[in-house]
């Protein structure tokens, strides 16, 4: 079963089954899927294009506002002194578990084996597997245990991870991993709650102290739009080279229909306002630790927080206890996460601290 009908949802506040509750749930980490400037060219995108552009951009579905997007992302990432130098570039694709599916199809030629971190989302060793590529698992976040793997191995190798692990906000060892890639390996890092969140909103590299641009032989970033920007798509960033090879050779962008360009519109001006209001990331950032704290977990500037519980029933109950309470925490059964249920609780910079410390009195309780 799907978890519950929302209503209504804002960036702080939750609808479900005629109670507003204080949303502890997603990941509109920034609150822009409801900003009124998103969702004005929202709006005016809709007058120009309709709902949909209803066709593969390489035939004629393509459209400025992915154009638009597609250049906007790569720039922020990188800086836009590198940008102009073309040493890397960008594909925009439906979403996020689209993007690793097309990065797969565009290393699977050089790259026989993945290694996968054993927790990282399910999109990347289903990517591998369906790029032909033979699939194997490292211990989650162990880059010991991925040098062993790799001595192991005669293939190269694209090692895959999350840069912010789903369930429960860990963040990859970034520059530990890329210490133990041999010659001819790649480093794939799905950065779908990394970006627009760590790292002046640039990502888990800019945030472990690497440099993408530099490292662009031996690392390659997909992330969805839908986390940190509130929007909507996916995008593949690597070497300009072998992004070309991306665009003609991989089926998951030439055969698909782009993300919506009212949606890639609206992203653009969330991209825009990113950029423009660092203190948002601030706000996150300062928020993220006080969930953390509140719910009696270690710092972290992640706006992620995972409480393990025993079973099914166990979840349920204690996220019932918080709705009655007044707030959303969704118990749920999602891959990665540190037991088979937990509760996963998430906040935004739009959240009032005094909200957050709500929490506090529950979580307290548990751990006593």
């Amino acid at each position: 079963m799907p978890g519950a009908a929302i209503a209504q949802i804002r960036a702080d506040r939750a609808t479900i089954d005629g109670a507003d509750l204080i949303a502890f749930a997603g990941c509109n980490y920034l609150g822009l899927a409801h900003d009124a400037r998103v969702l004005e060219a929202v709006r005016d995108a809709s007058h120009r294009f309709g709902l949909s552009s209803s066709a593969s951009r390489e035939t004629s579905g393509n459209t400025p506002a992915h154009e638009e997007l597609e250049r906007g992302l790569v720039d922020f990432i990188a800086g836009h002194e590198v940008r102009t130098r073309g040493e890397i570039a960008g594909v925009l694709v439906p979403d996020g578990y689209t993007a690793n599916l097309a990065a797969a199809q565009g290393l699977s030629d050089r790259h026989p084996l993945a290694l996968v971190d054993r927790r990282a989302h399910a999109s990347l060793a289903d990517a591998a597997r369906c790029a032909g590529m033979r699939v194997r698992f490292f211990e989650h976040r162990e880059a010991d245990d991925l040098r062993r793997a790799l001595l192991g191995e005669a293939s190269r190798a694209v090692v895959m991870t999350d840069g912010v692990f789903t369930a429960d906000g860990a963040i990859a060892p970034i520059a530990d991993m890329l210490a133990v890639l041999r010659d001819g390996d790649t480093l794939l890092i799905d950065d779908c709650h990394g970006f627009a969140v760590l790292g002046g909103g640039r990502g888990t590299c800019a945030h472990a102290g690497v440099n993408a641009v530099s490292e662009r032989s031996r690392i390659v970033l997909t992330t969805t739009l839908a986390k940190g920007l509130g929007g909507g798509g996916g995008i593949v960033i690597g070497d300009s080279d072998w992004i070309r090879g991306v665009r003609t050779g991989s089926h998951a962008y030439v055969c698909t229909t782009p993300v919506s360009p009212i949606v890639a519109a609206g992203t653009v001006a969330a991209l825009g306002i990113l950029r423009d209001e660092p203190e948002r990331l601030e706000r996150l950032a300062a928020n993220a630790r006080r969930l953390r704290c509140a719910m009696g977990r270690a710092d972290s500037p992640v706006p992620i927080c995972a409480h393990a519980v025993a079973d099914r029933p166990a979840g349920e109950a204690l996220a019932a206890r918080l709705h009655a309470a007044g707030l959303f925490v969704p118990a749920m059964a999602y891959p990665g996460g540190p037991t088979p249920w937990y509760l996963r609780a998430s906040v935004t910079s739009e959240h009032d601290p005094a909200e957050i410390d709500r929490l506090a009195p529950i979580f307290g309780e548990l751990h006593d």
